[in-house]
């Protein structure tokens, strides 16, 4: 009896230490899973630089991104496990930069219709194929990222870097990219006769929120 009982016991206390290994990882797994960008709560601008006579627009034309969608899977333990995912609808850049309304419509159906060719290039997107993380703070973390951008029915590698802070069910990410127009065979926008013509640089910046 008393061996059966010993037997009974020595099982119990492995039912339990197994229980405890397969909880223990969703502990420490606090902060990984996949997160959705909240367009709401989030911002995401392209800025170009601008050149030539015409010089009320500054030195800088600046666009809003106002339809995307994506997921960001991030795993401070496990980087090779963590990602980033985003979409854009093309056609929803819209000037931000300060403009009459007349400008602003030729802006934004020239940069749709002769710079990006929206129609026939309706989306735009972004697949990591590498994330390396540094923790630097309680919740916060520097992040680096190798992915690809289709653009303009072109892909290219191009990196962008972040900063993220996670609390509980939130994540939050600022970053900026760069890239080359002319590396996604896109024509630098020239308006007025070439009064304002845009710079083949373009820096993207970005404000994200994503929640699980």
């Amino acid at each position: 009896m008393r061996v059966w009982m010993d037997r009974r016991i020595f099982c119990l206390a492995l039912f339990g230490l197994a229980l405890g290994l397969l909880g223990a990882p969703a502990a420490l797994r606090a902060q990984a899973g996949a997160y959705q960008i909240d367009p709401k709560q989030s911002g995401f601008l392209v800025n170009t630089g601008v050149a030539g006579l015409f010089k009320k627009f500054g030195r800088n034309l600046t666009f809003e991104v106002r339809d995307y969608a994506g997921e960001i899977r991030f795993d401070p333990k496990e980087p090779g496990a963590s990602s980033l995912k985003i979409q854009v609808k093309s056609q929803t850049l819209a000037l931000k930069s300060q403009a009459t309304e007349q400008d602003r419509m030729n802006i934004e159906m020239r940069t749709h219709e002769k710079v990006l060719h929206s129609e026939k290039f309706p989306e735009i997107e972004y697949v990591s194929d590498r994330v390396q993380i540094w923790k630097t703070g309680e919740g916060r973390y520097d992040v680096d990222v190798q992915g690809h951008l289709r653009l303009h029915g072109v892909t290219r590698s191009v990196p962008l870097r972040a900063s993220v802070q996670v609390r509980g069910n939130r994540l939050e990410a600022a970053g900026e990219a760069s890239l080359s127009q002319k590396e996604f065979k896109i024509k630098s926008y020239a308006y007025q006769g070439g009064a304002l013509r845009v710079a083949d640089e373009v820096k993207i910046s970005f404000n994200l929120v994503a929640l699980r």
